[in-house]
């Protein structure tokens, strides 16, 4: 698949209209309109609106993962910025397509945009910084660290991430510190991570409601008009008379920067979040806590799935769906049969647009 480097642009223009056309190799290509002056030679006019209908239809972003696939799907951020630079690299997740990699039940993205350089979770373990390494991605100038809750899974990696980085500033939620989370999901286990606080305490800003940091959309306060993942079922939080119970995922924080809204594991509900927040964006990308039925635990049936990739794809019409981690391969199966905007991502897969 061809470099963006490779592409070898067109510039046409008209007394009407002025577009740029970008040919890559196998006819992928992308067509930015550009409006000057409308004269009233409608003979033209009509030439270029017939023209540009046709390439809207044809102009497709193109998505890259670590193996050359491909995918095709409209995106709207065509239609608001001149010139595109987004890239997206999933370094830890529980599944691989590259032997090189190494796999953890854990999340963590890279991200680079046009407001800076970001890394959206931690995953489980220091694991992400290994398959970095092999990825060619540097961590010293990464400019936010984006902490979408603190279960064990997104926020393990974290001491390891500043240790290696001195200068990113950390998001997350006011509520992790000194909280203990617990998972009952197929036997009790802990899911808390220590982070020294302490010796970091100039690094962290901590969230309670709803901001802006920077460049980045802070999302506190979730809107609960639909039903909350099942699987939230299984997951504890310790109280202050030293009693669990039900996690209300208060600590869970959603992020939105450059056109991309990254859900972490959507504990609040897919639905919800994006109900929540009232910015457009072109990409979602994260968990949707979405778990396979196992034996005896039970959780969204097809019906319920079915639902979901309705409204996604009647609400969400022009977002596109990145997705993994905690989303089941039968319930992504599901959420996908009748949405062709949704994907499922793996360690070292690669996204541009």
């Amino acid at each position: 698949m061809p470099s963006a480097s490779a592409r070898q642009p067109f510039l046409i223009k008209s007394s009407s209209f002025s577009f740029l056309l970008t040919v890559i190799p196998n006819e992928w290509y992308q067509c930015n309109l550009y409006h000057t002056k409308i004269t009233n030679n409608c003979e033209i006019l009509m030439k270029k609106v017939a023209l540009l209908s046709f390439l809207k239809k044809k102009a497709l972003p193109l998505h890259l993962d670590n193996r050359g696939s491909r995918y095709r799907g409209d995106s709207p951020s065509y239609k608001r910025h001149k010139t595109m630079n987004n890239r997206l690299v999933i370094l830890s997740d529980n599944r691989t397509n590259d032997a090189r990699l190494e796999t953890e039940h854990g999340l963590s993205i890279y991200m680079e945009g046009p407001s800076g350089k970001f890394l959206l979770d931690t995953g489980a373990s220091d694991l992400f910084i290994r398959n970095a390494a092999l990825l060619d991605i540097d961590f010293s100038d990464i400019d936010y660290c984006l902490i979408s809750h603190g279960h064990s899974d997104h926020i393990g990696g974290l001491n390891a991430f500043l240790t290696i980085n001195s200068k990113a500033k950390v998001i997350l939620s006011a509520q992790i510190p000194g909280a203990e989370y617990v998972s009952v999901r197929r036997y009790p286990h802990s899911i808390t991570s220590h982070v020294d606080f302490d010796r970091y305490h100039d690094r962290f800003v901590f969230v309670d409601n709803n901001t802006t940091v920077g460049p980045v959309q802070v999302y506190a306060h979730i809107m609960q008009h639909h039903a909350l993942p099942l699987g939230d079922k299984d997951l504890l939080i310790r109280t202050s008379d030293d009693s669990l119970t039900a996690d209300a995922f208060h600590h869970e924080l959603v992020f939105l920067v450059d056109g991309v809204l990254f859900t972490g594991c959507a504990h609040n509900g897919l639905l919800n979040i994006l109900e929540t927040v009232k910015q457009p964006f072109d990409v979602a990308i994260g968990g949707f806590h979405l778990l396979d039925s196992h034996l005896d635990q039970h959780y969204e049936t097809d019906m319920q799935l079915q639902a979901i990739s309705a409204s996604l794809r009647e609400t969400y019409s022009n977002v596109t769906f990145y997705t993994g981690h905690c989303t089941g391969d039968h319930c992504f199966d599901m959420l996908s049969d009748q949405n062709d905007r949704l994907r499922q991502f793996h360690g070292g897969d690669t996204i541009t647009w």
